[in-house]
C-alpha cells in the first residue's frame, strides 16, 4: 500500500475502529496487553516530575496489567490508565 493511503481519513476511521474493537476484546477477556505511545500526544495527570518526564523514550511501551488494566478505559478515542513512575511509584493518570 502506498504510504500515501496512510494519512487518508477514511483508512484512519478503519484503523480507529479495529484499534478500539481489539482494545475493547482484551478489556472483556480480562486480558493484559501492552501499547506504544507517542509520547508527544501523552497527558499525565498529574503532570510527572521533570526527571521521570524526560526519562521517557520518544514512543513508549506502557504494560495494561494488574492495575493499570483494572484502571483502564477506553472513551471514544482516548484510552486512559493508571501507572506509577519512577523509584517512588509515582501515580499519574495517562
Amino acid at each position: 500500500m502506498p504510504l500515501e493511503n496512510l494519512q487518508k481519513e477514511p483508512f484512519q476511521d478503519i484503523m480507529q475502529e479495529h484499534i478500539s474493537n481489539t482494545i475493547g476484546f482484551l478489556f472483556d477477556e480480562n486480558q493484559e496487553f501492552g501499547v506504544a505511545c507517542d509520547i508527544a500526544h501523552v497527558e499525565f495527570d498529574p503532570s510527572l516530575p521533570q526527571e521521570i518526564r524526560e526519562s521517557l523514550p520518544p514512543v513508549t511501551l506502557f504494560m495494561l496489567a494488574n492495575y493499570s488494566l483494572e484502571s483502564a478505559t477506553l472513551d471514544g478515542t482516548s484510552l486512559q490508565f493508571e501507572a506509577g513512575f519512577g523509584s517512588q511509584n509515582f501515580g499519574s493518570l495517562v
